[in-house]
């Protein structure tokens, strides 16, 4: 199995690829579930690889989330079957009135589309679902359908499909029992990775899958498995792989911030164009890097400011702003 096609970032793929990074069977099935391309069918057959060819080994507990699986290839089976049973439930034709389905999508402008219909059955909702999404131009680009029980509140179920109609995986379930709950969101999510990276300080990076367009890019600080770990190794799960760093804001100025929504696995390098507001960072980016004195990066940041204030706001009191914040 070609491993390095499985990462999201074809910036880490290539890096790791280069150093001859040898994935082990965790990691391996860690990146087949976090793949945004695979299907789940496409999923299916690279971790029945995973289970007829690399080792298994023992998934460690993780405080606050799960006590572990003393099988990886037993905790991918059962996960599997889970979800093959959710969707087949799902996709059924339902009860004449039990259910009312509904579906939803991001568009290329990155607006959050919801169906102002409901729909009887899954076979309606899913057409007008594909229709929707037939004009929307992205690199993944995916639905939702959800399906909800009209006498009970808790009974809902959120599925994501592929453009062309392929399923994905299960989004969302309720009333879910407590070995779903661990196989569904505790099993994968759960789990804590220390991967190598390419990025260092200061580079300038992005997901470009993010649906973000407030943490659309960032300049690099750090990484989450950059120094001591020891506490992640046991606690940690997937929404702690993050990078933190600097952020632009519409005013012109930056601000620190975790990226907690974007895994440092998606991230690749950013060699797109710059908003007004946003070549702050290319300039903090040179001096992170060493390039330009703190004095010129002071009067580049500076002019961002001024670049950026209203007309009717003078930059002095954007700094006095900024003064009495830090109360300096």
């Amino acid at each position: 199995m070609d491993v390095y096609s499985l990462i999201n970032s074809k910036d880490i793929a290539e890096y790791l690829r280069e150093i001859h990074y040898e994935f082990n069977s965790l990691e391996t099935a860690w990146l087949i579930w976090k793949n945004d391309y695979l299907t789940f069918e496409e999923k299916k057959e690279k971790w029945h690889e995973v289970i007829e060819t690399m080792p298994d080994c023992e998934v460690s507990v993780r405080e606050t989330w799960h006590a572990g699986w003393e099988s990886l290839h037993q905790m991918m089976q059962e996960y599997m079957d889970l979800v093959d049973e959710i969707r087949e439930d799902f996709e059924k034709d339902p009860e004449p009135g039990k259910y009312v389905y509904q579906n939803s999508y991001y568009d290329e402008l990155e607006q959050y589309n919801r169906a102002r219909e409901v729909f009887p059955d899954f076979r309606s909702c899913a057409e007008d679902a594909r229709e929707g999404v037939s004009y929307v131009d992205l690199p993944v680009v995916t639905y939702w359908l959800e399906r909800q029980a009209v006498q009970d509140v808790e009974d809902r179920v959120i599925l994501t499909y592929r453009k062309d109609g392929a399923f994905m995986n299960v989004l969302e379930k309720g009333n879910q029992t407590t070995k779903e709950k661990e196989l569904l969101y505790d099993s994968f999510e759960g789990i804590w990775l220390d991967i190598p990276t390419p990025f260092k300080k200061g580079d300038i990076v992005w997901n470009p899958c993010g649906q973000d367009s407030d943490e659309r890019i960032i300049v690099v600080d750090g990484i989450s498995n950059w120094g001591d770990t020891e506490f992640l190794q046991k606690s940690g799960d997937s929404s702690d792989m993050y990078v933190y760093g600097y952020l632009p804001a519409p005013d012109g100025s930056v601000y620190y911030h975790s990226l907690m929504r974007s895994n440092y696995m998606d991230m690749e390098y950013y060699h797109g164009t710059f908003l007004k507001h946003e070549r702050i960072l290319k300039v903090l980016s040179d001096y992170l890097k060493g390039n330009i004195s703190l004095y010129h990066f002071l009067i580049l940041y500076r002019k961002s400011l001024s670049d950026m204030a209203p007309k009717d706001i003078s930059l002095n009191e954007i700094i006095e702003e900024e003064f009495d914040r830090y109360k300096m």
